[in-house]
């Protein structure tokens, strides 16, 4: 058999496995593995210049793929700075390989210059975590890792590698990494309960999440929810899972307030579901969610979530798109001939749905126009109209996201995606690396201002690969997001309402088109819809990247209005 050295045996298998791109921040320590890229054939190192955007460009790809992303990293100290990412990538099973280099193997007890135990720190927020300790095994830890990345749930492995274990020459055993097979179905005896407690509950409604993306399931979950009338609420909702246009879709629940939650399913009687989590909120209610004799059921890919929170009546580990399917058969058999309930609860979900909609048209119309920036209904809705159907929409605009899907109205695959995880800045890198995995299609990148101030090196990155991304700060020079949940945080605790401290970002004010004419890109500051308009209509045609920053109105009096009573 051939004997290669390890580092070409490392690429080798990657391009084998359809790898073709690696993001990264090089260092020292991988030297040796960034001689090796720059002679290799089939794989392309993008550059960038800070580790967590690296991270989060690899997360933009591979949520695109749907396939592990390879990220490298240097040392203890590279890893430190992207283990907020890859906690974002953990939590939102986003499938990645990320490895960093370490110095030679007989000086690490030196415990010198970087010295750290990579794998203990990557661990807490990987799938698996280890250190090559020679290289013939590499090529085998690293189709495990691949493998382990992929397997459902999805998420990333690390791999530590020291420098002398690269140079090593190997056996060349190259060959693709041999994948668990999806899940099957939910049982038959499953899908019979599931659709007993269905087709019998006064108001039978669907949670989802992102596990229905994943398995393509959207055909087979409208399907059932028109069938049977089904309210349907996004939970764990970062791709479009259902199209907000479907007529039983509602909306999301958000990922705050437990409360919020637990009002919108307080007529539920049969709850199902569908590769969400239950609940992912910052703070959950403390009162039950589910009514005392309403009946949950779950279907989900990832054994942790099943049951994790709450009592089921029905859990199956198992492919939600294949499991929709026997349950609509299920559902088929046992439908009643005589439809009026059916058809009533119908026409109550659409009714919900038009009186939800005209609720937030009236909120975000409330939010005026100035001379001096846009309100955020406006900006979004404008942002809506010029790039619907035009471009991938990759979405880390926070308090401006529920404008944004309010008038955008997404359903078409591959027209939006939102950054997900909690960790913000993932929405700028993010957009670069999924402009990799899809290079053809012309995405747009709005992003909070304080999202962005996280993110901006991934500018240099979109500049030097002359990327398709149009890059929109939504600048209320504050984070609205904090004032909005203090304001929350006085409502909760009978506290007056007080000043915002360390929330506004302005003396001095920052200029995000100085910053990004810096990096060599093209960018302009608008504060009206008219400008907005004309200069999104421009960068949507022309190559490469631009900024548009976007001045928005940062106020929160609709919210001190409904939340606080005047101290």
């Amino acid at each position: 058999m051939e004997q290669i050295l390890a580092k070409e045996a490392f690429l080798r298998q990657l391009k084998a496995d359809g790898i073709d791109v690696i993001f990264g921040n090089p260092g020292t320590t991988e030297e040796s593995l960034l001689d090796a890229i720059g002679h290799f054939d089939g794989i392309k190192y993008t550059l960038g210049l800070q580790e967590a955007s690296v991270v989060a460009m690899a997360d933009g790809w591979a949520r695109l793929k749907r396939k592990p992303a390879a990220v490298q990293l240097h040392s203890s100290v590279g890893l430190g700075n992207a283990l907020g990412i890859l906690y974002e990538a953990s939590r939102s099973h986003t499938p990645m390989v990320v490895f960093a280099g370490e110095t030679y193997s007989d000086l690490q007890a030196f415990d010198g210059f970087l010295a750290g135990d990579l794998a203990a720190i990557a661990r807490p927020v990987t799938k698996w975590s280890t250190r090559i300790t020679h290289g013939m095994q590499l090529l085998r830890e690293l189709r495990r890792a691949i493998k382990v990345a992929a397997a459902p749930p999805q998420g990333p492995v690390f791999l530590a590698l020291p420098m002398d274990v690269l140079d090593t020459m190997v056996d060349a055993e190259i060959h693709p990494t041999s994948f668990i097979p999806r899940l099957g179905p939910c049982s038959d005896e499953a899908a019979r309960k599931i659709a007993k407690h269905l087709v019998s509950a006064k108001w039978p409604t669907l949670l989802i999440g992102d596990g229905v993306s994943v398995s393509n399931a959207q055909a087979e979950l409208r399907t059932l929810a028109n069938l049977l009338a089904c309210p349907t609420w996004g939970v764990e909702f970062n791709e479009l899972s259902a199209s907000f246009r479907d007529p039983m879709f509602l909306g999301l629940t958000g990922h705050s307030f437990g409360d919020n939650t637990r009002a919108l399913l307080k007529n539920a009687d049969a709850v199902l579901a569908i590769g969400t989590p239950l609940f992912p909120e910052l703070f959950p209610s403390r009162l039950p969610y589910f009514q005392p004799d309403s009946v949950l059921m779950q279907i989900d890919t990832d054994s942790w979530e099943i049951a994790k929170n709450f009592p089921v009546e029905v859990a199956a580990q198992a492919d939600p798109k294949e499991s929709l399917a026997r349950i609509l058969a299920a559902v088929k058999r046992v439908i009643p001939a005589n439809q009026q309930e059916i058809a009533a609860r119908r026409k109550a979900v659409r009714k919900l749905k038009r009186e939800n909609r005209q609720r937030e048209t009236d909120q975000y119309k409330s939010v005026p126009d100035t001379p001096a920036n846009m309100s955020p209904g406006t900006c979004m809705q404008v942002l809506a109209e010029e790039v619907s159907n035009k471009a991938l929409i990759y979405d880390e605009s926070i308090t401006s996201t529920a404008p944004l899907l309010h008038f955008l109205q997404p359903g078409k695959p591959q027209s939006y995606i939102l950054a997900r995880g909690g960790c913000i800045g993932v929405g700028w890198p993010g957009a670069i690396g999924a402009s990799f995995a899809l290079p053809d299609l012309k995405i747009v990148a709005p992003s909070g201002d304080g999202s962005a101030l996280y993110a901006l090196q991934s500018l240099w990155t979109a500049v030097a690969h002359n990327r398709n991304v149009i890059f929109v700060v939504c600048n209320n020079e504050s984070y609205r997001i904090l004032k909005i949940n203090l304001l929350h945080y006085w409502h909760d605790t009978n506290l007056p309402k007080g000043p915002f401290p360390f929330m506004d970002l302005r003396s001095p004010d920052i200029d995000f088109c100085m910053v990004a004419r810096s990096f060599g890109m093209a960018a302009t500051k608008v504060n009206s819809a008219s400008a907005l308009r004309k200069y999104l209509r421009a960068a949507l045609v022309q190559n490469g990247p631009t900024l548009i920053e976007a001045m928005i109105n940062g106020s929160v009096d609709t919210e001190i209005k409904s939340l606080m009573k005047t101290s």
